[in-house]
């Protein structure tokens, strides 16, 4: 019984709360007539009015602060993060830099045992070349370096070098498999151009090791422009 009671009684004590000044009003008109009544009426109703836009506008305020923090902390989040992304694809790119450079290296010092490469066909007695050209570390890695690096230019330079690395091996297996000489008129130059090719990328792929350019992609790209966003809505809190 208690329980079905309990609900209606805010609703009694406002009906009581409005019957009350009801009545002192119609007294106060009675005894007093009405000309005493509305001075107090409307000063009453202009001091709550202006009570009410006054916490109106504290409330405006404090919602406009809350607000700011949590943008503010909203672009210290993602300043965060983006940094963060930032370190791990340098990381990643120095990592696998630093694989293809060992390779280079090797490359490097096999291209220079081939000094001796005999380039007049003519010339008596036949040695066979087995240099040790590698490519692994670059085709294992070449895919992901592309969306990494953000020198485009070393990218391109690497993959051309490796082809012509490529082509290198084909003529020396060539030139073993035949037993011949004929090739190495053509081969000598290209192993004195891919000599100074990989001394030139050695100092390049070192240079990106110590200070890696990470190329900005998708990811990225999305994190800013959503700072840009935060900001924006920072220093224009009132707009739409």
């Amino acid at each position: 019984m208690r329980e079905s009671l309990a609900p209606t009684r805010p609703i009694t004590y406002l009906l009581a709360a409005l019957l009350g000044a009801a009545v002192l009003t119609a007294v106060v008109i009675y005894f007093y007539g009405l000309e005493s009544l509305l001075p107090g009426l409307v000063g009453g109703f202009v001091a709550s009015l202006g009570a009410f836009m006054l916490a109106l506008s504290w409330e405006r305020e404090r919602e406009l602060r809350e607000g700011e923090g949590e943008r503010e902390r909203e672009l210290e989040q993602f300043t965060r993060r983006e940094a963060a992304l930032n370190e791990r694809r340098r990381t990643e790119l120095q990592r696998r830099l630093s694989t293809v450079r060992v390779e280079l290296e090797k490359n490097f010092e096999s291209l220079q045992s081939l000094k001796g490469l005999a380039v007049d066909p003519g010339a008596p007695g036949f040695v066979a070349l087995h240099p040790q050209l590698l490519d692994g570390a670059w085709t294992a890695n070449a895919s992901q370096l592309s969306e990494l690096v953000e020198e485009y230019e070393l990218i391109a330079d690497l993959a051309t070098t490796y082809d012509r690395i490529e082509e290198l091996q084909w003529r020396l297996r060539y030139r073993t498999e035949h037993h011949t000489k004929e090739l190495d008129a053509m081969t000598a130059p290209l192993v004195t151009e891919l000599r100074e090719e990989v001394r030139n990328l050695l100092i390049r792929v070192g240079e990106q090791i110590e200070e890696p350019a990470v190329r900005s992609d998708a990811v990225q790209r999305h994190l800013e422009l959503m700072i840009r966003q935060l900001i924006s809505a920072f220093e224009h809190p009132g707009g739409s």
